[in-house]
């Protein structure tokens, strides 16, 4: 059997998201540990990348692993692929772009690529 997980690894860092143009607001917000109230930048939306964990439960050991790199999405798109892949049980390895071809037509959801790097 296999399965499959999405693992995300970034972007995580204010400054990333401002170079690249996504905008930011400012959050003021109490801080307890400070003790005072504390402004922060928060992008105006998430993105995510990472990638596809894939087990294959009848392989012994790192055998039976893969993995697909996945590109920058926006993070609602990254949410419902995670939860999709939660789910999904195949009897053999699906080929990346078919996966993404499955998830869009199971969940009428089309991926939010950040500035058009699927094909990266």
């Amino acid at each position: 059997m296999i399965t499959y997980s999405l693992n995300q690894m970034g972007p995580w860092w204010t400054s990333w998201y401002e170079k690249n143009g996504i905008p930011l607001k400012y959050k003021t917000e109490y801080n307890r540990i400070i003790g005072k109230e504390l402004t922060t930048p928060v992008p105006e939306y998430y993105v995510a990348s990472g990638r596809i964990d894939i087990r294959d439960s009848t392989k012994a050991g790192y055998d039976g692993w893969d993995e697909y790199g996945v590109p920058l999405m926006k993070q609602l798109s990254w949410n419902l692929l995670s939860d999709w892949l939660d789910e999904l049980k195949t009897e053999e390895i699906i080929e990346y772009s078919r996966l993404i071809e499955m998830f869009e037509m199971q969940t009428r959801h089309k991926i939010e690529w950040f500035n058009g790097l699927e094909n990266v």
